[in-house]
């Protein structure tokens, strides 16, 4: 599956409510998105379901910042397009 930026930023505003343009790479999903625990629940099946692959629990808890997500979903893609 690939997937870019463009992809990833659609999801984050469709999840947390966002403007899509309001979606830049250094944001921190809770300063300055203000993002519940749950949103970043569910941030992460979608995600899922898009990539059909489970991302680690792990490595998806160390996320910061929207930067941090398009790293880490580089490593789930076959073809990340910047």
């Amino acid at each position: 599956m690939s997937m870019n930026k463009q992809d990833i930023n659609q999801l984050i505003s469709n999840v947390i409510g966002v403007d899509v343009a309001e979606v830049s790479a250094d944001a921190h999903f809770f300063e300055d998105y203000n993002c519940e625990p749950t949103d970043m629940i569910e941030l992460k099946l979608q995600l899922e379901d898009a990539l059909k692959s489970k991302i680690d629990q792990d490595e998806f808890d160390r996320l910061e910042t929207v930067a941090d997500l398009y790293e880490l979903i580089e490593e789930y893609t076959d073809d990340f397009i910047d």
